[in-house]
């Protein structure tokens, strides 16, 4: 990675850990670990955000195609998940932003691509320390899995953070109008795009990762 940012996260992570010295970064893949997983989702969604009514989240809104073919990171502090993310990575699938927005990206991006999905950490923990060394984490495990380049939707205020923070360009993808299928997909959160009006961006990672 860049000397810059190298010498960035050398400072913060001495801060981070008198801060925070109980809280990790780690891939998942007990299944008690997904649960919490699930559990946090479906607070934050529901409880929280009210991107979604109560009653109207299922299993398989959670469980979706995209699992099998995911990475999945959790926070923890102690036992308790305080957040959550997943990269989907490229397969034949495609992605999640697939079903919701009609994006325009070549295949050669595709094929090196993942989409970072999910990402939630729990509200009496969003501090800015903890959000940079998450979203170091999704770096640091998409460069290891050869993924070059990041696919997220996210508002405009995420937006800014990444480019401050991490010095990466947040492209934004070309849209086309929605089909009637994404039309139909958004319903199930349609406050979530009332709301935070979230757009599709491309990050290139090759940026971070330059001497």
């Amino acid at each position: 990675m860049s000397i810059k940012y190298w010498l960035k996260c050398f400072f913060l992570y001495f801060i981070f850990v008198i801060k925070y010295p109980d809280v990790k970064f780690k891939e998942i893949f007990e299944d008690s670990e997904l649960v919490k997983a699930y559990q946090l989702i479906e607070k934050i969604y529901v409880t929280e955000k009210k991107y979604m009514l109560q009653g109207e989240i299922t299993r398989a809104d959670l469980v979706d195609e995209f699992e099998d073919v995911s990475i999945k990171i959790g926070v923890f502090k102690g036992e308790e998940m305080i957040g959550f993310v997943r990269i989907i990575k490229p397969t034949k699938k495609g992605f999640y932003v697939d079903k919701d927005f009609n994006i325009v990206i070549s295949d050669s991006i595709r094929h090196k691509a993942g989409e970072v999905s999910r990402f939630l950490i729990k509200d009496l923990y969003r501090d800015k320390l903890i959000s940079f060394f998450f979203f170091h984490k999704v770096h640091e495990i998409s460069h290891k899995n050869n993924i070059e380049y990041l696919i997220l939707v996210t508002p405009e205020g995420l937006r800014r953070y990444i480019i401050n923070k991490f010095s990466l360009y947040c492209i934004p993808l070309e849209q086309k109008n929605l089909t009637k299928s994404q039309l139909e997909v958004r319903k199930k959160m349609v406050n979530y795009y009332k709301i935070d009006n979230p757009s599709p961006y491309i990050i290139p990672l090759d940026q971070l990762f330059k001497f």
